[in-house]
């Protein structure tokens, strides 16, 4: 455990530095060159020093030409080097960031809902960006200024003993207690000031988010100002959690100086003594008092790198909190296609948000390819969350949900979604073009084939009036589209899906009944391909293309149960009179607190 972190922070940061899929012999090489750029700095301070010195005896300027010379390469060689350490360091943290980020969305994209629902969408924004940076940071700005600093100072002390020992001692002495105090007193405080900072940079990600996806109805109902003034107080808090985090790096600088100073007046002293009893030159007495004010300057960094460290640390423990959020569950192994085990299963099943009471229980379904499934009931009766449960999105509250009779909760999310597809009436359309959104569910769909498919979902007049067809951007969340097209553009791109059981949630809503009443019968008629279609709706006029229906209603207590299973035909004539109802939404007063 390194002494500048705490055991968390150092595991974190061992889970989430493979993801960053560094080199080890590119980071030798960055701190190759930084060696050589601050080893130049420095060589030129006591070359400087020694030629300034030597020329104050005015000796044939012959004896002071390969000094002139060395001067000349040394600037040189600090800016060529430290140009070259750049490009290279900063290559290795934007590509680090890259793969990370990477790593991050493709962790993020394979957790099961539970895992980031209760998360609010400016934390998660917060965590994809912000944190992602500062574990990329890590290189650069902390882990390569520390080695370099270490490097150079130990050739620092080892060069100037062949001068003098004491004064080389003295001067390692003054720059370890520089790095060790710099670095213990900055980390100590940028960790005290780092949890508050933290927090307001977390809420101001949250309300930014807000204020942007609601700012019509915040206008509307006339928060604005409340907005506002909210924002301007988390940034206010933000202020004065940096301000400390600076004081930090303040006290860091002092320790820096008072080190420096130290340095300085100890060579002085040491040299001017030698000097006195012969055993050092007076050009060699400008040397050693010279040369530290170069070799200070890679402590100088130290304070902002152990801070980097810090922060780096925290954000790396955010995104392992996230990202293994699921690791402890074990994963199954997805079976192959067989034509006796049904794709889909539920036994006995209970659904239920995680830490909700639950929505729905004893439910057992057997969906066999070429099955036809409409769930009919009101909206709020907890539909979504039973095809969540099926789809191994959310952990079954008791009983088992199977995928070719593996849990489905057990799978990984890349097996699970090659068989079952799911589309819920929420689900995200992507701030890019009508081809990509398709090309989502599919990434080798043909431009051909995307066409099909809008025609199949009746958009066919939709989209022959496309300014530029496929390539057509759509906003983020399909905000230039009707609600009805946004509809058929997310069935599209489940009808893109190779999976064998596709679950629709809604796929008529904010249709006509007639261009209703046509999507859901050609939806269904893809069981005659060997698909299997579960259709949820509160529509009634799907029932007539379904093998099986499943109502859902509430009981006279308020709990929704199944009150019908069964072929279409064979529906009760006392439910089928009360069809009205069940196309509204459910009572308010039940107990589901989330579909």
């Amino acid at each position: 455990m390194s002494p500048l972190l705490t055991k968390d922070e150092w595991s974190a940061l061992k889970q989430i530095w493979p993801l960053l899929k560094i080199r080890w012999q590119q980071l030798v090489w960055s701190v190759f060159l930084g060696s050589l750029a601050l080893g130049s700095s420095v060589g030129l301070a006591s070359v400087s020093a020694w030629l300034i010195a030597r020329a104050s005896q005015m000796p044939p300027i012959l004896y002071l030409n390969l000094a002139v010379t060395s001067v000349r390469a040394l600037g040189i060689s600090k800016a060529l080097f430290r140009y070259i350490e750049r490009l290279v360091s900063h290559r290795i943290a934007l590509t680090g960031v890259v793969e990370l980020r990477t790593s991050f969305y493709a962790r993020l994209a394979s957790l099961r809902s539970d895992a980031v629902a209760s998360m609010h969408r400016g934390a998660l924004l917060s965590r994809a960006t912000a944190d992602v940076d500062a574990v990329g940071d890590l290189v650069v700005r902390s882990i390569q200024p520390m080695l370099v600093t270490l490097v150079v100072s130990v050739f620092t002390v080892f060069g100037l003993s062949f001068l003098h020992v004491g004064a080389a001692l003295w001067l390692g002495l003054c720059l370890l207690f520089s790095i060790l105090a710099g670095l213990r007193l900055s980390a100590r405080s940028t960790r005290m000031s780092q949890q508050a900072q933290r927090k307001h940079e977390q809420e101001l990600s949250k309300l930014t988010v807000d204020s942007l996806e609601n700012s019509a109805e915040i206008r509307v109902l006339g928060q604005s100002a409340r907005y506002a003034k909210s924002i301007g107080a988390v940034e206010s808090g933000l202020i004065t959690a940096r301000k400390k985090a600076a004081q930090a790096a303040g006290l860091a600088s002092a320790v820096d100086t008072l080190a420096l100073g130290l340095a300085l007046v100890g060579n002085s002293i040491l040299g001017t003594m030698a000097v006195s009893a012969g055993e050092l030159s007076q050009v060699g007495l400008a040397v050693i008092v010279l040369t530290p004010l170069a070799s200070f300057e890679g402590t100088a960094m130290l304070g902002q790198a152990a801070a980097q460290l810090v922060r780096s640390a925290a954000a790396a423990e955010a995104l392992v909190e996230l990202i293994d959020a699921e690791q402890d569950l074990p994963e199954a192994q997805l079976p192959g296609p067989s034509q006796t085990t049904p794709s889909l299963v539920a036994q006995n099943l209970t659904v239920a948000w995680p830490q909700g009471p639950e929505v729905l229980n004893n439910v057992n379904l057997s969906v066999s390819p070429g099955s036809k499934i409409a769930i009919v009931g009101p909206s709020g009766i907890g539909k979504t969350t039973l095809l969540l449960t099926l789809a191994g999105m959310l952990p079954p509250r008791e009983g088992t949900a199977l995928i070719r009779g593996v849990s489905a909760w057990n799978l990984s999310r890349q097996d699970a979604a090659s068989v079952v597809s799911l589309t819920l009436e929420d689900a995200h359309i992507f701030a890019a073009s009508v081809y990509e959104n398709l090309r989502v569910a599919r990434a080798d769909l043909d431009e051909d084939e995307a066409r099909e498919l809008l025609n199949k979902v009746h958009l066919e007049n939709w989209f022959s009036a496309l300014p530029i067809g496929l390539n057509t951007k759509l906003a983020a969340g399909g905000k230039t589209v009707s609600g009805g097209e946004r509809r058929r553009i997310l069935v599209a791109r489940a009808l893109a899906s190779q999976a064998e059981v596709l679950l629709l949630d809604e796929p008529a809503e904010h249709l006509d009944n007639q261009v209703g009443r046509a999507l859901v019968r050609d939806i269904f008629a893809l069981a005659d391909q060997g698909k299997s279609i579960v259709l949820v709706t509160h529509h009634t006029e799907a029932l007539e293309y379904a093998d099986q229906v499943l109502v859902i209603d509430q009981s006279p207590a308020g709990h929704a149960v199944i009150t019908y299973q069964g072929a279409p035909a064979d529906i009760p004539a006392t439910l089928q009179a009360d069809w009205s109802r069940l196309e509204q939404p459910a009572d308010p007063t039940m107990t589901i607190v989330q579909e």
